[in-house]
This record gives structure tokens, sequence and C-alpha cells, in this order.
């Protein structure tokens, strides 16, 4: 069986063989330094030496593999997203749906492609309906890739997605906000600091490495956005926070995630009555709630949140955080003691895109509260 080898940042497999009595070797190139791209080009190789071992094929012949124009494309797409500094956990996950998509037309050619048919293969081998549609999105996604390269003639349909029931995103009340904040400044300065930040900005955990501070905002440039920056109004408090992270935070996000888990557990504020749970990634759910509740505007906060489809606010997205009882809302945040002061100040101060709003918004039963700290 073949071996696989890296030289010199390259990868070869290695084939074995005896001529005149005498071992020897020879190494094949598979000019790529990508290992998955390696490992499947190796399979191949593999494939074709046991063809060679029983007298099928020459030796030279073992490096002639057959590689699809799928295949070829796929690869194309993965080295874009990577070029967009896209997650490689992120890129495993698009991986599974390209898998799938080589799987039902190895051999087509993609500009013919039912996509009809997909749509049935994710259905019957993904029983969960949340799986099948991230393997529908990524199909989506890839095929539009392809279309903006000019690798399809024409513009593709897009696959249908099923109906899931609709969930409500899972935020953190005022009261539970006091906690979660307190518990976080005891057990981790950085944990603490970064808990505040993301509450009061909305941002993902990995963006922060892309975020600059200009001025009163937050400038976050996303690569996965097509490139474009986004930016998000913040107050002195969060900017503070902000200059110490980039300073001192040594921790990875992963520890930080994890950190916070552990707080929420310790508080019991982990798992929900329906028995969901409640991560770090819920403080953006939080931020998202909170400025639609003090804005109204839901394209502003698509554009906070960075919820875009080419280029434009994608406020199907963002609209989840609208469906929630306004009284509901008064109930977790406008009383005393409200965590979300920082949010307010920083929103109301810097959203200027329609001063009726603004008005309106300074008016409401959130700013006659009577603020207070507990954190601070």
């Amino acid at each position: 069986m073949a071996t696989l080898l890296k030289l010199k940042g390259k990868y070869y497999s290695r084939v074995r063989y005896t001529i005149d009595g005498s071992r020897k070797d020879k190494l094949f190139g598979l000019a790529t330094a990508q290992t998955t791209k390696a490992n499947r080009l190796h399979k191949k190789i593999n494939d074709r030496e046991l063809l060679y071992r029983q007298g099928i094929i020459d030796l030279d012949e073992i490096q002639k593999i057959s590689y699809t124009a799928i295949e070829t494309l796929i690869d194309r797409y993965i080295d874009n997203l990577r070029s967009r500094e896209i997650n490689e956990k992120t890129i495993d996950i698009y991986r599974l749906a390209l898998n799938d998509f080589k799987e039902v037309y190895q051999d087509c050619d993609i500009d013919t492609v039912n996509l009809v048919y997909f749509r049935d293969y994710v259905r019957s081998n993904h029983s969960n309906p949340h799986t099948a549609n991230i393997r529908i999105r990524t199909i989506n996604a890839f095929l539009n890739y392809l279309y903006k390269s000019k690798k399809l003639k024409s513009q593709p349909d897009k696959i249908e997605q099923f109906k899931t029931p609709d969930k409500s995103p899972k935020y953190f009340s005022n009261r539970e906000l006091v906690l979660i904040l307190n518990a976080c400044k005891r057990k981790n300065k950085e944990l603490y600091c970064r808990a505040f930040l993301h509450l009061n900005t909305g941002i993902r955990l990995r963006e922060i490495d892309k975020a600059e501070l200009r001025g009163n905002l937050i400038e976050i440039y996303d690569p996965c956005k097509n490139g474009k920056p986004r930016t998000i109004p913040v107050n002195e408090l969060s900017k503070k926070y902000f200059n110490w992270i980039k300073q001192n935070g040594k921790h990875s996000h992963y520890f930080i995630s994890r950190m916070f888990t552990e707080v929420l557990k310790n508080l019991n504020l982990y798992e929900l009555p329906d028995g969901s749970t409640r991560h770090f990634h819920n403080l953006r759910d939080t931020f998202a709630t909170v400025a639609y509740y003090l804005t109204r505007d839901i394209f502003q906060v698509a554009k906070w949140m960075g919820h875009s489809n080419n280029g434009k606010p994608a406020v199907d997205t963002t609209a989840i955080y609208a469906n929630f009882d306004s009284e509901l809302l008064y109930q977790d945040f406008g009383h005393k003691k409200l965590v979300i002061k920082d949010i307010q100040n920083a929103l109301l101060r810097n959203y200027s895109l329609n001063t009726i709003t603004v008005a309106k918004a300074k008016a409401s039963r959130v700013e006659k509260s009577n603020f207070e700290f507990a954190y601070n």
C-alpha cells in the first residue's frame, strides 16, 4: 500500500516495488499542500496501485487518476472559502454538504444537474431538518459561487429548504445579566471584558480579531461577507474593554466560550425549561433583541448584526428579533438596575438615520427607567 509523505510543504504518495530482486521507491507528486485534498488523491493512488499489483496497469500509470469536474469545482470553492478567512471548522461543515453533492452528481455535467435529486437525497439521509437545511444552504452558496465565477452558464435555481418549527432567539433578561456579569467578573477579568463587550456590540466571538476602534465606533472587517466592513456604536466603557482585550487578551475563543458556559451552569441559567441550552453566542442574541426594542428599526439592526445578502441588509434573518411581545421585553429589560443602559446610550447617541425614531425611543418607557449597575 502506498504511503502518504509530506516533503518541503508538498504531499507525495510513495509506492514501493521490486525490480531484479531490489526494492525501490517511486514518488508520485500530488501537487498540493492541503491535507484533505492530499488524502483524497492518495486514496486514488492506492486504488491505482492495486491495479498495478494485479498486472493490469504499468507502474507509471499509477498517477493517471481520474478527477471529476465536480471535484475540481469543489476544490476551487474550498480554496475560495479559505481566501475569505473562513474558520476551518466551518469549512469542515461545508465539506460534508459538498461530499453529499459529489455523491449525487459525481460524473455529471454541472450545468445539467437536476437539483431536485439533491433535495431528495438530503431528505432521505438526514432526518433532522436543521441538518438537512445546512446542507442545502451550503450547496446554494456553492452554486452561487460557481455562477459568479462563470463556472455555470446560467443562474441556478435555489434548492428549497425544509420547513422547521419557528424558534425564538434565546436572550438573557436584565436579572440574569446582572448575575452573569457579576459572576464573570469574579471568575476572570478577560471573560468579564469579553462578555460585557459582546453584550454591548453583538459581535461574534471571532470577529474581535478583525475589529478596530474608530472613534465611537467599532469597525469589523468580515471577509466572509464579501469583505465589507460594518460599524457598531459603542460607549466609553465598551471602548475601554475593547482596548484592554486587544492589549491583554490571551485566552482562545473556545476557552472564553467554555468559561462562560461554566458560569451559566453554576448559576443554573444554562438549561431552559424546554430542554434547550444557552451559550456565549446568546449575548449576541440579547444585543439584537435589545437593539430592536430600543430603535424599532429592523434595517439598522440588520446592519449592526452583519446580516446581509449580496451586500444588502437581510431583514428576513433579523426579523426573528422583532417577534417578541413588547410587554414581555419590558418585563425583562425595562426596570431598575437596567443592564442594557450601556447599549442604549451607545445606540441612541449614534442613531441618526431617523430623528423621529430616535425621539420615540428616547421617550419610551426604557428611557424613563431608573438605571443602576450592579457590576461596574
